[in-house]
């Protein structure tokens, strides 16, 4: 039994009809070419017969056999849709969450657990195809699908800790993001989002009430506005303390108020600086996620197709 191809493969059954009490001259067979109805069932179709007669020498004796061959052909609907469509369905979602674009490291911890529920689904239905094969020397054509689509989960769920592990560095050591990277993923480079987070307008105080109801990333480009706000507000109390102390003779806590708010406006730049840093690397990794998530979509699709048809 040939079970290459399972759950696509096509069988050959051999029926051998022989006198075997007779010799070849007492007794002959042959087709008499009548038309035999054949019908399959719910796993099998008869796609067709043929027949040939044999000769067999047996201790000097020669004996007539009539062989004929029946053609037999899987259905394999059961399989598609039961294992395979599944199998595959579950393989594109898994990799779909696995590399959703996201600004928190908290949420790409949670794409190791969907990875890591993945795989366990993955052995789940391994255990049901292996109850379903039929027992060979050699692994199925289904059981090379479902290992195939276990290692690409397993590949994607990898990078997906990488990419975390990378995150995590550059985040809390607040890296510069190399001009070439940004580039390969058709970025601005960082210079020009820091020049354009500078040329906004301050952040309106009507609109703090709203600041609870945002989104993760709308939170943290509303504090980096707001950071600008403050920063120009000290700004210009620093310009008019400046001028106050050039017009007459101040106390000497003028000179204290000068360095704090130096100090105050050096420590909010610094803030404002590690802010866009961040923002910055959360869109390469954006773009990086999303590469992936094309990438891996598209070899699951080429990898399903070669090893199917």
């Amino acid at each position: 039994m040939r079970t290459a191809n399972f759950p696509f493969d096509e069988q050959e059954c051999l029926l051998i009809i022989s006198p075997w009490g007779y010799t070849a001259r007492q007794v002959t067979v042959y087709d008499s070419g009548s038309s035999i109805n054949l019908s399959g069932n719910s796993e099998w179709s008869a796609e067709g017969k043929f027949s040939r007669e044999n000769i067999v020498d047996v201790q000097q004796n020669r004996y007539k056999e009539l062989h004929y061959i029946i053609h037999l052909k899987r259905n394999p609907s059961y399989y598609v849709w039961v294992l395979i469509v599944p199998t595959y369905l579950i393989t594109c979602l898994s990799i779909a969450g696995i590399f959703m674009p996201n600004s928190s490291g908290d949420e790409r911890i949670e794409k190791v657990t969907l990875g890591l529920a993945t795989l366990m689904t993955m052995a789940i239905i391994l255990n049901i195809v292996s109850e379903a094969m039929p027992k060979g020397a050699d692994l199925p054509l289904l059981g090379h699908f479902v290992m195939a689509e276990i290692i690409l989960c397993l590949v994607s769920l990898v990078l997906s800790i990488g990419i975390i592990q990378v995150h995590h560095r550059v985040s809390t050591r607040t890296c510069l993001p190399p001009e070439w990277l940004a580039t390969l993923l058709f970025l601005p480079p960082f210079e020009h989002l820091v020049e354009a987070s500078h040329d906004k307008q301050q952040f309106p105080d009507s609109k703090k009430k709203a600041f609870r109801q945002r989104s993760i990333g709308e939170q943290k480009s509303f504090k980096r506005e707001l950071t600008n706000a403050w920063t120009a507000n000290l700004n210009q109390l620093a310009t008019q303390a400046t001028k106050s102390e050039k017009s007459t003779p101040q106390p000497d806590f003028f000179d204290d108020l000068r360095q704090l708010v130096i100090e105050s406006k050096t420590y909010l730049n610094k803030l404002n600086h590690i802010d866009a840093v961040v923002h910055h690397w959360v869109r390469i990794f954006g773009r990086i996620d999303t590469l992936f998530f094309i990438s891996f979509q598209i070899i699951n699709f080429i990898m399903t197709t070669l090893i199917l048809y």
